[in-house]
């Protein structure tokens, strides 16, 4: 139904039937856009929120797992890794990353591993709780979370210090918005 609507539109403004974005396969997991083709700073840009509420931190410093102008398209994925201001001590705070889903990948996340799931408008996010850093205090240091979905194609993951359960539900709101807004 949706094809016929894009072919008919077409039809109508070029006067040549294109049936890009149509398919007929059942797989769904595939992505129908090949890459993304939204640019890394808004990719760094979109859990930029949740990392200033999180924090408290006034100013973030944010970098891109593989080093690229920031300016450049998502394409098949990338990450952000984000820290305080240097002015606010530097630490680091947690990372984010959206990639394409290939066959040829693994994923970084084990979903049996998850401690629990967060229904986020019919996505299952998987929220895993990860063992405290070997330098930190063990007694007094709260452990980092991380969530994960995959949807259409895409995998997203965001991973927070000093997380809570109350802070991993707005980051698995974060974590489905990302792909939503970033891949089509």
């Amino acid at each position: 139904m949706v094809c016929a609507v894009k072919a008919f539109r077409s039809v109508v403004f070029g006067g040549v039937i294109l049936l890009s974005g149509c398919s007929l396969s059942v797989n769904a997991g595939t992505p129908t856009t090949p890459y993304s083709e939204h640019t890394l700073q808004e990719l760094c840009d979109f859990a930029k929120p949740f990392f200033i509420l999180q924090s408290g931190a006034v100013n973030l410093r944010i970098g891109l797992l593989l080093s690229m102008p920031m300016s450049r398209k998502i394409e098949a994925g990338n990450g952000c890794f984000y820290h305080q201001s240097d002015e606010e001590g530097g630490r680091y705070l947690g990372n984010t990353y959206l990639r394409q889903e290939r066959q040829s990948q693994t994923s970084q996340a084990d979903d049996s591993t998850a401690v629990r799931h967060i229904n986020v408008d019919g996505v299952s996010v998987a929220q895993m709780v990860l063992p405290v850093p070997e330098l930190q205090d063990q007694a007094t240091t709260r452990p980092p979370y991380k969530l994960f979905a995959k949807i259409d194609g895409w995998e997203s993951s965001l991973v927070f210090y000093q997380g809570d359960d109350a802070s991993s539900e707005a980051a698995a709101k974060v974590v489905v918005g990302m792909v939503r807004a970033l891949t089509g």
